[in-house]
């Protein structure tokens, strides 16, 4: 059985929504989600900007 492709501009429709919920789930530092965005927008053709070497995420600082 043949699977179809997506209809044209699917992606890129779901690259908003996608690029939304990774800078949310940075700024939160939820790091495990803000990952599972990027490969799902690494799927949809999309790069993320990852943050700067010795930025610290945010979250993480706290005891």
């Amino acid at each position: 059985m043949r699977v179809s492709p997506p209809p044209a501009g699917v992606p890129a429709d779901a690259r908003t929504h996608l690029r939304t919920a990774h800078d949310s789930f940075t700024a939160l530092g939820m790091r495990a989600f803000a990952d599972r965005a990027d490969h799902e927008l690494l799927a949809t053709g999309e790069t993320v900007r990852k943050p700067a070497a010795g930025t610290p995420d945010q979250g993480h600082d706290r005891p």
